[in-house]
């Protein structure tokens, strides 16, 4: 029996990625050196054949989608955006090192909620709620491969609720334009949503790269 692929990409490189600064929900496109990388990626790895490609609705998602599989219909997902950080959205760590409220919020305070934030719970719960949609549907369509560009607060939720071997979301960080392939087997799957981490991305190129393609 044949088992499903799906490729959760972080997007590049931005702005606020190499400035430290906190950005969830503000909608901001990659920056230069962003794109020069994931162009320098393609150019020396190999991100998975997909039949489908999925993408977050923020630009800087979008942007990396487009660059990855230029020849493809981009489907933007609304519960593939990343989270709000509420007072905490466009802020770096040096300016709210001594934010008692951050500091706690950083510890894992349950009952210190940023104002303005999404509830950790909430956030969980529409990243799993998104990736179980997108893996019916592979299922239901007989659709094999799928690719997913999304940011590093929904991959690591995907990851700590579903796959295996089992890691927190802090755990399953992946660098801009990296990520990560998960199996479901549909025997398995359709008991328990378990996927399990097959690989990291991108692939290095290899002499037998046609491998890669036979999903």
């Amino acid at each position: 029996m044949r088992t499903y692929k799906l490729h959760l990409i972080r997007h590049g490189l931005t702005q606020a990625n190499q400035s430290g600064i906190y950005c969830g929900s503000t909608d901001i496109p990659l920056c230069e050196e962003g794109i020069s990388e994931l162009c320098h990626k393609l150019a020396n790895s190999v991100y998975p054949y997909a039949e489908w490609v999925f993408s977050s609705p923020l630009t800087r998602a979008a942007e990396t989608a487009r660059i990855l599989y230029p020849d493809y219909e981009i489907n933007e997902i609304e519960n593939l955006r990343e989270t709000c950080f509420g007072e905490f959205e466009g802020k770096s760590m040096e300016q709210l090192r001594d934010n008692q409220r951050f500091a706690r919020w950083i510890a894992g305070d349950p009952e210190c909620l940023p104002d303005g934030a999404e509830p950790p719970l909430d956030f969980f719960n529409r990243c799993i709620g998104a990736a179980l949609s997108i893996i019916n549907m592979m299922m239901t369509s007989s659709v094999f491969s799928a690719a997913v560009v999304t940011h590093a607060g929904v991959i690591g939720n995907i990851l700590a609720g579903l796959a295996y071997p089992r890691a927190n979301a802090y755990e399953w960080n992946p660098p801009p334009g990296g990520g990560y392939t998960l199996a479901a087997d549909p025997s398995i799957f359709l008991r328990e949503p378990v996927l399990e981490v097959i690989d990291t991305l991108p692939l290095p190129v290899r002499d037998d790269t046609d491998d890669l393609f036979n999903y």
